[in-house]
């Protein structure tokens, strides 16, 4: 995952490339939770969806602490969770006691809290994966998939110590879990072979909703629980498009949220992949996988484009533009966003976010709505123009429909 430097420069807008620059801040398990602990300093109300989390080597003095008090407190069975940094399939991941010696690791690891009251279905713990779409981080514009897998794994749930390091019990990865004699494929295209160790959400749902569970509030938990991550880098995110002097509608990144329910229904996030697999291992997920990249491909809206006409309008306007773009600037004020103060280019901006909506089919938009932007605003670092000029345009519409 990620863009080479190399490949920026050459990026023309009429192109797309299905990742940002930066975007190991979220898909680095260390990057991800430095920035959700830089925001939960400031609104520890707001960005309790984390195990606490320790990066290594630098917080290895506050986790001995935590094992120290664990000590003290021996009624209490405390665990946490190994995780090398930058890996993906459960690789190097170990359950730790409070006296089990830390992996090594040379390549940087956390160790975090480890969810000990999982909600647990027919005795298996689960997670599940959210496929998100951000097409765009300025302004931030964020989809939610209709559908996704909840991931069980094949031997059932228990804290015996001598459980700890069965993988089939813990780890909820498909990669494990297939070298099971237990794991159930899904054979199904439809999803609801409720025996097979994967399931879609839609298939999920219903379980929930047959069993009396509120389903419906723990999608609203997991939808504010994304929004919230993907503002804890929105910054260093456009920094980067910035400094590489990227068009901002040139980039989108699907991106897949592992979730963890817990035994309150309470979603944790537990890691971001960048690089979600779309490797189909039955029908089920050759289904689902085909289905999202094909509705991911129509809300970004390629369009044919002449190439040798469109090199010479651009730069036309490039020029046009480093000669115009400091007054404009200047002319733009968040506080005073009406339609007489918009210009072409702000036009342009709302037309294309109305349309790109109208194509969302099978994904949700869940950031900015009319309804709930206000909520996050105060998370956002910095007071960034197309935000407010969309945020305005969601309150009153500053174009004609």
């Amino acid at each position: 995952g990620g863009i080479k430097d190399e490949v920026c420069s050459t990026l023309r807008t009429y192109q797309k490339i299905n990742h940002f620059p930066n975007s190991f801040n979220l898909g680095r398990k260390d990057a991800m939770y430095r920035n959700l602990l830089d925001l939960e300093e400031d609104f520890p109300q707001d960005y309790d969806f984390t195990p606490r989390t320790y990066v290594f080597p630098q917080d290895e003095a506050d986790f001995e602490a935590a094992r120290s008090a664990a000590d003290e407190n021996a009624d209490v069975l405390k665990l946490w969770i190994f995780k090398p940094s930058a890996s993906s399939c459960g690789k190097g991941i170990r359950i730790l006691t409070k006296d089990s010696p830390i992996p090594a690791c040379k390549k940087g690891f956390v160790i975090s809290e480890y969810i000990s009251n999982p909600h647990l279905i027919e005795g298996l713990k689960y997670d599940l994966r959210v496929y998100v779409l951000v097409t765009s981080f300025d302004p931030l514009v964020i989809y939610m998939y209709n559908d996704g897998l909840a991931r069980f794994a094949t031997d059932k749930f228990t804290l015996d110590e001598s459980q700890f390091e069965n993988r089939f019990v813990h780890l909820t990865n498909y990669s494990l879990q297939k070298k099971n004699e237990a794991y159930q494929q899904n054979k199904s295209k439809n999803a609801n072979n409720l025996r097979a160790s994967k399931w879609s959400l839609k298939t999920l749902q219903k379980v929930f909703e047959d069993h009396g569970k509120d389903y419906k509030t723990v999608k609203e938990r997991m939808k504010d629980l994304i929004i919230k991550t993907i503002v804890s880098v929105e910054g260093r995110i456009n920094e980067a498009m910035e400094d590489a002097s990227l068009s901002p509608s040139v980039c989108f990144e699907l991106y897949g949220f592992d979730i963890m329910i817990d035994s309150n229904l309470k979603p944790w996030i537990i890691e971001v992949n960048i690089s979600p697999s779309f490797s189909s291992s039955s029908p089920f997920d050759k289904t689902l996988k085909t289905k999202l990249i094909c509705d991911t491909l129509t809300i970004i809206g390629l369009k044919p484009t002449n190439h040798a006409k469109y090199t010479k309008e651009e730069n036309e306007k490039k020029l046009k533009e480093k000669k115009t773009k400091q007054a404009a600037d200047q002319k733009k004020n968040i506080n005073f966003i009406t339609t007489e103060t918009i210009d072409e280019a702000d036009a342009n901006l709302l037309i294309e976010f109305e349309e790109q909506v109208a194509r969302a089919e099978n994904f949700e938009l869940i950031f900015p709505l009319k309804a709930s932007f206000k909520k996050y605003t105060k998370f956002f670092r910095e007071k960034r123009y197309k935000n407010y000029l969309l945020w305005n345009h969601l309150k009153e519409p500053l174009i004609e429909p």
